[in-house]
């Protein structure tokens, strides 16, 4: 369920417990600080409660050995590539926020057409930030239109960014399109491998 939006009813009749038990092993999982949730985003805060979470682990690690796969390799432009790579970028910035003792809120945003922002950021007096995260070499214009569409209902005043592996910068529209690194660079002010 790494990355998954937690439906704990749907996991119970899969597995045959009851889903206040699943709730229970997702809620070991967080407090033992091996995993986290990433909320679902809406306006309303008594809206956003009902959203289901997703949920990550802390490391790439421990989802790739617990899916018995640590000795196989990732191969780019697959779907266990683009996981693994949105999975990463996450934690980059979980940790960095972390690090930092930053009051920074996350969360993600999926309509019920399956349009999706990957990481919105609320930074308590700035701007809100959302990232589309893409494990491409190559981005285009079409990458950039849920947050083109999307982003503006959210918030017309947001950031808007998609983190990739393209080492090339450039906009698309009112998106800005930046290498991963350089995007935790303009977050945080310091290349990741200089953090603490």
């Amino acid at each position: 369920m790494n990355g998954k939006t937690i439906n704990c009813a749907r996991i119970a009749r899969e597995i045959g417990v009851n889903d206040v038990t699943v709730a229970n092993y997702f809620e070991i999982l967080q407090d033992t600080l091996i995993g986290f949730y990433l909320p679902g985003f809406h306006q309303s805060v008594r809206k956003a409660q009902k959203q289901a979470p997703k949920f990550y682990f802390i490391d790439n690690g421990i989802k790739r050995a617990l899916d018995k796969t640590l000795t196989v390799e990732l191969l780019p432009q697959t779907v266990a590539y683009g996981e693994a790579f949105e999975h990463f970028v996450i934690l980059e910035i979980v940790k960095n926020i972390s690090y930092n003792r930053l009051d920074w809120e996350l969360s993600y945003l999926r309509t019920k057409n399956d349009q999706e922002i990957d990481l919105i950021i609320d930074r308590p007096g700035q701007n809100r930030i959302l990232i589309e995260i893409k494990s491409k070499k190559v981005v285009l214009e079409s990458d950039a239109k849920s947050l083109e569409t999307l982003g503006n209902d959210v918030d017309s005043k947001a950031e808007k960014f998609i983190f990739s592996q393209d080492p090339l910068s450039r906009s698309f529209g009112k998106t800005k399109a930046l290498h991963w690194q350089e995007g935790v660079v303009m977050l945080f002010g310091k290349h990741p491998s200089q953090s603490k």
